[in-house]
């Protein structure tokens, strides 16, 4: 089945069809309606520039409306008869079918401490400066007054590296990035979390706890946000000092790395899954995953380490980092004598010695009032 309208603005996102997206395992960008949809946008603009160059044309010039169907901007025709020659079920070329490189063949990240420190630095050297207050928070920090008297801070705090190749610029590469990040979010394999009820009613295969709509378009805002960061620079306001210092300490990484982290992150951690879809620690999660990574690895430890020491047996008791084991105190031995107890020695019961009764004064007259 194909669209009936030759606009792509006028189909569907995802475009519905019983034949071609099919409820379980459905994965719009490898359809052909996602091919077909990039090549009419392609189509589109090229029509747009041809357009604007002729003079004869009257009306808006430019416009992809579908319901000018006399003067069609372009022929879908040519595109139909190419997607027939696709085959997306080829495992092979699965996910690469605009030819964009996957994120996973990314180089590892270069010495990320050097960088971190290397930023440090930078924040250091930041907080010594005399001045203002939004001078020690970035060098484009400004603090503004409107009319009606509110207060905000605006500008930019850090700005990414420099002509950073690594940074998506084409809507096929984009696709291929928002694809591995719905891959790492609906990942159940090795994840740091216990397999309880909770967690399989979430990211179990057969769990429809979060549907498509939830994780889609979260995967398109998370990848509108990084690539604003590395293009325009942090400009999300942070009021807690550490929490902005931290997320500062990326800055000298590239839009591969921040995205190689937080993949990962979120691969094997669904609490962090789970903040993002509520909106909860935004600027935390992909502001510094390393650091993000590093609270939780932690957290997950402490908690195994207290887990293992209650279902310690036989009953323990834990005084600071020592488990004191209860049935070291008994004795192992079954044939060890029994040391008879001496017997309570009874004492004289002493005579009750009776209270002094109250001593009751006789009652005095009551004066008449003169």
């Amino acid at each position: 089945m194909v669209p009936s309208s030759s606009n792509p603005h006028d189909w569907a996102y995802p475009p519905y069809d019983p034949d071609l997206s099919p409820a379980p395992g459905y994965n719009y960008h490898e359809s052909k309606y996602a091919q077909l949809y990039i090549a009419g946008l392609s189509a589109c603009n090229k029509a747009n520039l041809n357009a604007s160059s002729s003079s004869d044309r009257s009306g808006s010039v430019g416009d992809c409306d579908a319901d000018d169907e006399a003067t069609p901007l372009f022929n879908i025709k040519p595109y139909l008869e190419a997607l027939e020659d696709l085959d997306t079920s080829n495992d092979t070329s699965k996910g690469k079918a605009f030819g964009a490189p996957s994120p996973t063949t990314f180089n590892a990240i270069p010495d990320v401490e050097a960088k971190i420190r290397k930023a440090k630095n930078v924040i250091q050297r930041q907080n010594a400066k005399v001045g203002m207050l939004t001078v020690t928070l970035g060098a484009n920090v400004e603090a503004v007054v409107n009319l009606e008297g509110d207060l905000s801070l605006r500008g930019v705090y850090w700005k990414a590296p420099k002509d950073d190749e690594t940074i998506p610029t084409t809507s096929q590469r984009k696709i291929a990035l928002v694809k591995d990040l719905i891959n790492s979010i609906k990942t159940n394999r090795n994840c740091k979390e216990k397999v309880d009820w909770l967690f399989l009613t979430r990211w179990a295969d057969e769990a429809t706890y979060y549907k498509w709509l939830d994780i889609e378009p979260l995967a398109w805002k998370i990848l509108s946000f990084m690539v604003d960061v590395h293009e325009k620079g942090w400009t999300e306001p942070i009021f807690d000092r550490d929490l902005r210092e931290s997320v500062q300490q990326t800055m000298f990484f590239t839009f591969q790395d921040r995205f190689q982290a937080l993949c990962k992150l979120l691969r094997y951690e669904k609490n962090k899954c789970e903040d993002l879809l509520k909106g909860d620690r935004w600027n935390s999660i992909i502001g510094n995953p390393w650091s993000a990574d590093g609270r939780s690895s932690q957290y997950i430890i402490q908690k195994l380490l207290h887990e293992r020491r209650i279902k310690a047996k036989p009953r323990t008791e834990i005084h600071g980092d020592d488990i004191v084991n209860f049935e070291d105190f008994k004795f192992r031995d079954d044939d060890a004598p029994e040391v008879p107890l001496p017997r309570p020695t009874l004492l004289p019961q002493q005579p009750r010695v009776p209270l002094p009764r109250a001593t009751l004064l006789p009652k005095q007259p009551r004066r008449s009032e003169e």
